[in-house]
């Protein structure tokens, strides 16, 4: 009883002009129609059986549209307890068991509050779509106490018009800009309602609904939003709800595979790619050790027919709305198939010199020069040179000398680095220097008794940029064994193009005016196999445009100098000049590296 009479109380400090009285332990019938407001516990409802669901019931009677009684009816079949706060569940205990959840421990001054209400004449709210907080709401919930909406409806039947509450006010909103916002409140209270939205605290045309929506929203729309509730009774203005309105986030793209490094022969076509991830517009930048490409603006990078001024790093840098992501570097190494080594052996006289000639390209090179007679002997060469010399021309001027390598150890380094044969010791009478040199320069090479020598040229140091591009050799040309012949190496990926010359008819010529030189020169190509691969007698006029890029002098027209033009790859050649039907003279032989 006490719990009822504290649920009666309830609503008695809600509304003025109607209070509950309460007589306990009432003689009165418990029937219907029978002039007396029953409230007790039943098994049934008046004869009828409870529904699986109900847990109370209140029967008004009406007289017109006005209440005459009301009974209210609890279901005793169910069990009651009494508490505040979030249903709980009825459970059972097994000693030394589990424990059991039988199901919910119905809260009795709850289901109170709301069946008195429906004795005030109050129905359920959310039957005609309402949505608010409510005792009076059609299902038991863990509302136990009377909401606003409640008191407004009571206040309505009995006290007159109820000014507005509201119950549910608008809430904070983030949108992003060009998106739609909307505001909504439910107030509760006397019905017709006006509404009016302010932005910060100035009022916003036209928002006269119940709710308020921005469409397109843009940084300005953000703001501080309230909306004022009146009806006849008075007026209620909500809480303030912040509106934040933000650019659009866009993420940076993401490089999931960034470019590979490559190694490629000169010449040969390469392409760096990528994969990634991005969205919104994207644009691309290519850079070479960190310097835009022009134009290399594609998700991918293809070079043709890369050189190599094209190697380096290179990295991509892509851009959305959201900034910009650059690869890691992709280090491109292009390797030029170059001339790295010359050598001619021949047999000279004593005191008789044998020239040879030579063209760093790009800058200094470091160059390993040899000539070698007791160093062929240790070989099983027969009649060597005992004692070769060499002098280093640059522009006709003597710029080193060597007479006796005697062990130098520079001279040593450089033929293990290159791969030259030793020398037998290091007091043998063999000539070599290490030199840097760029440009033109040439060697002299003699001694002071005859016999059997090779002079050498050793490309000695490291990179592609700096190279031999032209080696020539300017000798005696005899018979058999005594031949002019020259070596040369090749050391790259790709195939190299090169210019070969055997020229002796052009010496005898204005500006050179030599005696005794070649009369019809036979050049012959040997791959390391000692295979012939490639030959010619007299050379073809159409091989002076060809001479000219190269920078090499013109051949005089009509003439039986031999050239010829090959494409090779890496590897050891040999070149031999002959004189047709036996001749013997004064030749050079010249190898000129070409684009």
């Amino acid at each position: 009883g006490a719990v009822a009479e504290d649920a009666l109380a309830l609503w008695n400090s809600s509304i003025t002009n109607l209070k509950f009285a309460v007589i306990r332990d009432s003689s009165a019938a418990q029937a219907v129609s029978n002039g007396f407001n029953n409230v007790f516990f039943s098994p049934a409802i008046y004869g009828d059986a409870w529904g699986s669901r109900t847990l109370a019931i209140t029967l008004r009677r009406y007289t017109g549209t006005s209440i005459v009684e009301a009974d209210v009816l609890f279901n005793s079949r169910l069990t009651w307890d009494s508490y505040r706060g979030n249903l709980r569940n009825s459970t059972t205990t097994i000693p030394g068991g589990p424990t059991l959840i039988n199901g919910i421990l119905y809260d009795f001054r709850r289901v109170a509050l709301h069946e008195f209400g429906h004795a005030l004449g109050l129905d359920h709210p959310d039957d005609i779509g309402q949505s608010v907080s409510a005792i009076m709401n059609s299902a038991i919930g863990n509302l136990d106490t009377l909401m606003a909406d409640d008191i407004a409806g009571a206040q309505a039947l009995y006290d007159g018009t109820a000014p507005p509450i509201i119950t549910t006010p608008p809430a904070n909103q983030t949108v992003t800009v060009g998106s739609t916002a909307t505001f909504h409140v439910s107030p509760t209270g006397s019905q017709p309602f006006t509404y009016q939205w302010f932005k910060n605290g100035t009022a916003i045309p036209g928002a006269t609904n119940s709710f308020l929506t921005l469409n397109n929203a843009s940084l300005d729309s953000a703001g501080s939003y309230t909306v004022t509730v009146s009806n006849a009774a008075g007026s209620a203005t909500s809480a303030a709800a912040l509106l934040i309105v933000n650019v659009p986030v866009i993420p940076l793209p993401i490089i999931f595979t960034p470019p590979r490094s490559q190694t490629v022969a000169e010449g040969q076509a390469v392409s760096f790619t990528l994969t990634f991830s991005g969205t919104g517009q994207l644009t691309y930048q290519w850079r070479k050790d960190g310097t835009p490409i022009p134009g290399a603006t594609n998700q991918s990078l293809m070079i043709t027919s890369p050189t190599i001024i094209d190697a380096g790093d290179y990295t991509v840098t892509i851009t959305n709305a959201g900034g910009s992501v650059t690869s890691t570097p992709a280090t491109l190494t292009v390797i030029a198939t170059r001339l790295t080594n010359l050598s001619v052996r021949t047999t000279l006289t004593a005191g008789q010199i044998l020239t040879v000639g030579f063209t760093v390209t790009g800058g200094a090179k470091s160059l390993l020069l040899r000539a070698a007679g007791p160093g062929l002997a240790a070989l099983g060469v027969t009649g060597t040179m005992a004692d070769p010399k060499l002098v280093l021309f640059k522009d006709a001027a003597p710029v080193a000398t060597n007479d006796n390598w005697s062990g130098d150890p520079a001279v040593a380094a450089a033929m293990t680095t290159v791969g030259a044969f030793p020398f037998p010791t290091t007091t043998s009478l063999d000539a070599a220097l290490v030199r840097s040199i760029e440009g033109g320069h040439t060697v002299q090479v003699s001694g002071p008794t005859a016999g059997n020598l090779i002079v050498e040229a050793y490309d000695a140091g490291s990179g592609h940029t700096p190279r031999l591009t032209n080696l020539s050799a300017l000798n005696r040309v005899g018979t058999g064994t005594d031949l002019m012949i020259a070596g040369f190496t090749l050391t790259g990926l790709g195939p190299k193009r090169l210019l070969i010359r055997a020229i002796g008819p052009t010496l005898a010529a204005a500006p050179f005016n030599l005696t005794g030189t070649l009369v019809d020169p036979r050049l012959e190509l040997y791959n390391s196999a000692s295979t012939l691969i490639a030959v010619n007698d007299t050379w073809a006029s159409t091989l002076s445009a060809t001479f000219s890029t190269v920078g090499a002098f013109p051949l005089v027209a009509g003439s039986k100098d031999a050239a010829m033009v090959v494409s090779l790859l890496p590897g050891g050649y040999t070149v031999q000049v002959a004189g047709n039907g036996g001749a013997t003279g004064l030749a050079i032989v010249e190898i000129y590296e070409l684009p």
